[in-house]
């Protein structure tokens, strides 16, 4: 499998968002786009509040924020 492939099964199945340390989105995969509604154009230089649905309460996003921050990776718990 070359890695074009790889990068392509990624790209169709995972919903990717990267942003700065501002929290301003920087790229979205063509994924993120489909499921978001929003083009990449309306997406880039804006945060993700754009796309809140108000499901998760505000804590939620300030614990994520959090996290992200720190550099610090984890496993979940459970699979």
């Amino acid at each position: 499998m070359k890695l074009n492939d790889i990068q392509a099964a990624l790209n169709s199945t995972i919903l990717l968002a990267v942003t700065d340390i501002f929290g301003k989105i920087t790229f979205v995969n063509d994924r993120f786009c489909e499921i978001s509604q929003y083009s990449s154009i309306e997406l880039i230089g804006k945060i993700h509040k754009i796309i809140n649905s108000n499901f998760r309460e505000n804590s939620f996003f300030l614990d994520v924020w959090t996290t992200i921050s720190t550099g610090i990776t984890a496993l979940p718990t459970s699979v």
